[in-house]
């Protein structure tokens, strides 16, 4: 592992242009035009590191995870370590013989973690100590979540487990029937007072009763078309958010909804495909669809308030929020600013300089199952989760296991 002391780049100031246009995708000048739209942004690259060597899966929900000054990694090799945020350097590690793709999850002293091979476990936070673990019915590729007493993991296959935080056992189960065919991955469970709402690879949104696992309400918010089982798929994979009592959630294919936490009652929707985490600020909901181009919606509504069409075919992550900006990766690596307000293009960080820095070498393939991961290899350098916003600084992680901590530099 190759790590290096802070270093100011200067990425090459450009002239804010207008002649990028939708990117063609798949074209290399077309990548060169998209960064030739914003300047490009001085930044200090505190540290990088390759800490997950067998690469972060985009199509999961395990991601390194920031709180205060620590950051938290699980990796597909069975590694979970704790390091300092400021320099990268780690505090602890530990090895499992499991394969993790959701999580961690902080929650109180608590690491919670998910695995390819179906395990629910709870690691104390201190020191990585295994204090328990369950075994699930099927992989679980989003973050456990705990509320209360209970923790609340969802599966592959289309069961959500209400487990004891104590000691893992199972209180209630609910199964649902999984379509033939759907996308790698699965919607993170949204804690809504004394419910538990799930989305499902079917178009569905469920409460469940946080306590005994009761259905309280369902209802659809996209329904299949199309006669081919991939024209028909409409997961909801997105992470969902509440706001005054209104769940915003989005499927794949399919529609963008409001609904009521309280009874499932939909106050609004609109065609809208994404497999992608939605953001929310002030009133205004942020998304990047399917096609790549980001999007400013009335979260009242579901109306337009803007569309930035200049990324599309590049855009990866979802967006998210820092003040009055927004941040997006793309599947070169690079990182794209735009205006919360208009979505205007308002700089860039080249992937290509992060990664240098990072010290990050050839990815070797000992995936097990790369079949799930083809654009993975078509793209190692991408962005693979959106970035995090910490107390210091910026937090990226890319598909081919790198990490790297950015801080802009302050304009004179």
């Amino acid at each position: 592992m190759s790590r290096f002391p802070a270093s100011i780049l200067a990425l090459g100031l450009l002239l804010l242009g207008g002649c990028a246009g939708t990117a063609e995708q798949g074209h290399p000048a077309a990548g060169e035009r998209l960064l030739h739209a914003s300047p490009s942004l001085a930044v200090d690259i505190a540290w990088g590191a390759q800490l997950a060597p067998k690469g972060i899966d985009r199509y999961q929900r395990g991601q390194p995870r920031a709180r205060h000054d620590k950051l938290y990694l699980a990796t597909l090799d069975g590694r979970v370590g704790r390091y300092r945020l400021s320099d990268g350097q780690i505090e602890w590690q530990r090895h499992f013989s499991t394969r993790f793709s959701g999580g961690p999850q902080l929650a109180d002293k608590l690491l919670l973690l998910g695995s390819l091979d179906a395990l629910v476990m709870a690691l104390d936070e201190s020191d990585g100590t295994l204090l328990w673990q369950t075994r699930v019915s099927s992989e679980v590729l989003a973050p456990p979540m705990l509320a209360g007493d209970r923790v609340v993991a969802q599966t592959g296959d289309g069961k959500i487990f209400g487990l004891r935080a104590d000691n893992g056992r199972q209180v209630w189960v609910y199964d649902r029937r999984v379509p033939l065919l759907s996308l790698r991955g699965t919607s993170r469970p949204l804690i809504a007072g004394d419910k538990v709402i799930a989305g499902f690879a079917s178009g569905k949104l469920v409460a469940l009763a946080l306590d005994d696992g009761k259905v309280l309400w369902e209802t659809s918010i996209a329904v299949p078309k199309g006669r081919s089982e991939l024209e028909r798929m409409i997961d909801i994979d997105a992470a969902m958010v509440l706001r005054d009592g209104i769940v915003y959630a989005a499927s794949y294919q399919g529609r963008l909804a409001a609904v009521t936490a309280d009874s499932g009652r939909i106050m609004w929707t609109r065609e809208m495909s994404t497999p992608l985490d939605i953001a929310l600020a002030g009133e205004h909901l942020f998304l990047t669809d399917a096609d790549g181009r980001i999007w400013a919606l009335d979260r009242a509504t579901g109306a337009t308030i803007w569309r930035q069409e200049k990324l599309a075919g590049f855009a990866i992550t979802a967006p998210t929020v820092s003040g009055t900006r927004l941040f997006i990766g793309d599947r070169a690596g690079n990182l794209h600013v735009l205006a919360q307000q208009d979505g205007r293009l308002l700089g860039h960080i080249e992937g290509e300089h992060v990664l240098q820095h990072s010290g990050v070498g050839s990815l070797v393939d000992q995936i097990d199952e790369p079949a799930y991961l083809s654009n993975f290899w078509d793209y190692p350098r991408a962005l693979a989760k959106a970035p995090q916003t910490t107390a210091q600084g910026l937090l990226l992680a890319y598909q081919n296991g790198a990490v790297a901590l950015l801080r802009e530099r302050p304009t004179p």
